[in-house]
């Protein structure tokens, strides 16, 4: 789908103007990330796209919108995901940017259509990217807790806010404690769950008999490894 280009830069609309400067922002290798969000949550707060036409006269969905700009839709998901993780980081966080993280990250789910298990649409290798600064684990470790369900840091910081908030909460003083340490990024949202009791304190041990031994010496009490003990000679 192609935009109706006015002959004269002048000529060109608050919304033409705006979609051709993220359309350069997604293409440029060396584009500020954070130029790119702000462009793009500027665009899906103003609707840009229910203001603009193809050369046919119909109307834009936001799907035309992000070809138009030459931006693929996964890889704008993508972006957009990362960028939101990269802000919950606790040398990163601010309440006002995560409340406008949430609601564009809300907003991208609501307007993009769902990507299957096997990937509906492919990358674009050019488009900008955030690179993923947490180090992966090549090494051979076992986590030594039963994983609890999944969640990301926004649902604990939603969490918290609200038994902060609830009137019925006996521990409503230390939630709201625990919350405000997050905004003042002086803990990050998943140590704050930790205290919060939502949910375990995890370990990671080396896979072999010394490594796990040293570990859990480290993490554990004398009581907690005669459980420990106890447990594995029963699994025995």
């Amino acid at each position: 789908m192609q935009l109706i280009h006015a002959e004269r830069s002048s000529d060109r609309t608050q919304e033409e103007r705006s979609l051709m400067t993220l359309r350069a922002l997604v293409q440029s290798s060396g584009a500020d990330p954070s130029s790119v969000l702000e462009q793009l949550f500027v665009v899906v707060s103003r609707k840009d796209w229910r203001r603009l036409t193809d050369r046919a006269g119909g109307s834009m969905s936001f799907q035309d919108y992000l070809r138009a700009a030459q931006w693929k839709i996964e890889d704008a998901r993508d972006f957009v995901e990362k960028s939101r993780h990269r802000c919950e980081r606790p040398e990163n966080f601010d309440p006002k940017i995560h409340e406008q993280m949430e609601h564009l990250r809300g907003e991208i789910d609501r307007l993009l259509p769902k990507i299957g298990s096997h990937g509906a649409f492919e990358g674009n290798r050019n488009a900008v990217k955030v690179r993923d600064e947490e180090p992966e684990n090549e090494g051979s470790i076992t986590t030594f807790v039963s994983s609890p369900p999944q969640r990301d840091a926004s649902y604990y910081i939603r969490r918290l806010r609200r038994d902060a908030e609830a009137d019925d909460n006996p521990r409503r003083e230390q939630h709201r404690e625990l919350y405000e340490r997050v905004t003042r990024r002086e803990i990050s949202p998943n140590r704050a769950a930790i205290e919060a009791g939502y949910r375990p304190r995890m370990i990671s041990i080396p896979a072999d008999p010394v490594g796990a031994a040293r570990c859990l010496a480290r993490n554990f009490t004398a009581e907690q490894r005669q459980e420990l003990a106890r447990l594995l000679l029963e699994g025995e």
